[in-house]
């Protein structure tokens, strides 16, 4: 299960967020691996080319996001980005990352 800390618009901070993810799955390996993200509104999300992930540098460390729509983004407890980065590991590519839908994600900062 994955857990989510708060959607936030990387335009602008001021809006409370109107759901967060509240659990993931992995489904196959490599290439062909589909990482999904369930809203708690009951809205999927699978991380991909139009739902990309990317991790920016804040104040109080790395901040892992994917892309809800519009410009809004989940920003990804820090459990769930040690998932990812497990995963990353586990298949030692280089740089780390992972696979979703047919697109690699670097797991560093502003890969």
């Amino acid at each position: 299960m994955c857990s989510s800390r708060r959607l936030k618009s990387s335009t602008s901070r001021s809006n409370p967020p109107p759901s967060v993810p509240s659990r993931c799955t992995a489904r196959a390996k490599d290439s062909d691996r589909r990482i999904a993200f369930r809203l708690d509104i009951g809205e999927a999300l699978i991380l991909g080319p139009d739902r990309p992930l990317r991790i920016i540098e804040t104040a109080t460390g790395p901040s892992p996001r994917i892309l809800v729509r519009h410009g809004l983004e989940a920003e990804l407890s820090r459990s769930v980005y040690y998932e990812l980065a497990e995963l990353a590991l586990a298949e030692a590519n280089e740089p780390p990352g992972i696979w979703s839908s047919g697109a690699f994600f670097p797991l560093g900062v502003g890969a």
